[in-house]
């Protein structure tokens, strides 16, 4: 995977990964004092992206996410996610999102 990434002034940061075939994996942090913003993003095939997305999330540790699937396949699954409780500096903001979250998916043409 060739690699392009950048950290901007006074804070965020950018990278951008293409492989040989044409997939990519993108992602861009934007931290704030009052809110912070991560995306990440991939068209790189697997037959699960459970694992992915819990590394995200692992990684991150969001107050709140949203995920995103596009796919060219008709096809349900079960997704089961482990969230822990959130991290802040200022405890008395803590939102405990811990649990497992389970949701479907279907994808039609």
């Amino acid at each position: 995977m060739v690699i392009d990434d950048f950290l901007f002034e006074p804070c965020g940061y950018s990278m951008n990964g293409v492989t040989k075939n044409g997939c990519y994996m993108t992602i861009h942090i934007t931290p704030e004092p009052d809110f912070s913003y991560v995306s990440f993003e991939t068209n790189i095939p697997s037959s699960s992206y459970r694992e992915i997305i819990q590394k995200v999330l692992d990684t991150f540790n969001p107050g709140k996410f949203t995920v995103t699937i596009f796919a060219n396949q008709v096809r349900c699954t079960t997704i089961s996610l482990l969230v822990r409780p959130c991290r802040t500096e200022d405890q008395s903001k803590k939102t405990d999102l811990s649990g497992a979250i389970s949701y479907e998916v279907c994808v039609t043409k």
